[in-house]
Order: C-alpha cells, then structure tokens, then sequence
C-alpha cells in the first residue's frame, strides 16, 4: 500500500467497531493497469447474513472506480459458498482450476477466478486465440 499499488476500504459499525475491510491490488504490470485484485475481503462471521459484505464490497468497488480501475478480479476456493455471493453483486466466473487447492489431507478444492467491469457492463471476449 505504501508503494501505491494498493488500497484497503472498511466498515465500521457506529461505535467505530471494525466489522469488515478488503483491498485491491493493482498488477504492477501496465497492460493490466486498468484492472484491479480483491486481495482479501473479510467480514465478522458474527455479523455476516446482514448484508454487510455486500454494503462492503459495494464501497469497495466505489473506491475502485475512483482509483481508476475499469475490471475487477478476484479468486476464491469452491465449497465456501462465494460464488454465489460474488455473483449477486455482478462478478461472473471466468476460470476455473479443479482441485488446486490443497485444504487438507485429501481435500482439493477448485481455484475459482471471477470478474466484473466496474460500470457493470458485461463482460465480452475479443474472439481471438
């Protein structure tokens, strides 16, 4: 964050109790200046199912579109039951790798890439290969 390459957003409650944050990361890289990564996105699992992560992560992609960022991208392991959260608030799926994570001893769990235009317009590919 120092270098500038990031930024954390985060909510409190009105007594100025943390109750969630995230960030996004620019790609160093500037062909993908344009985009940006949720590095982590977290809410107090005693206070999730109030709608918080979606008041959140609405901030964040605010925050976003004021940084400049015009794509957001983010990751997350299968069978946490994200990416139907994610998906509410616009991302859709774009790659998948099954079975790499390593959870646990005998517990592999896909790789899941989604993303979104910060306007909210759909995403389209270019056709080329």
């Amino acid at each position: 964050m120092t270098a500038g390459h990031a930024f954390a957003v985060s909510l409190t409650d009105p007594d100025g109790a943390l109750t969630g944050w995230g960030w996004w990361t620019q790609v160093p890289n500037p062909l993908l200046a344009q985009g940006r990564w949720l590095y982590r996105f977290m809410i107090d699992p005693a206070r999730q199912g109030r709608h918080l992560g979606a008041t959140l992560l609405a901030g964040m992609i605010g925050a976003a579109r004021r940084d400049g960022a015009e794509l957001l991208e983010l990751g997350y392991r299968s069978g946490s039951g994200l990416g139907d959260f994610y998906a509410r608030v616009g991302f859709v799926e774009v790659g998948r790798i099954p079975g790499a994570i390593r959870v646990g001893p005998g517990d592999f769990r896909d790789d899941v890439t989604m993303a979104r235009r910060v306007d909210g317009s759909p995403l389209v590919y270019d056709g080329r290969h």
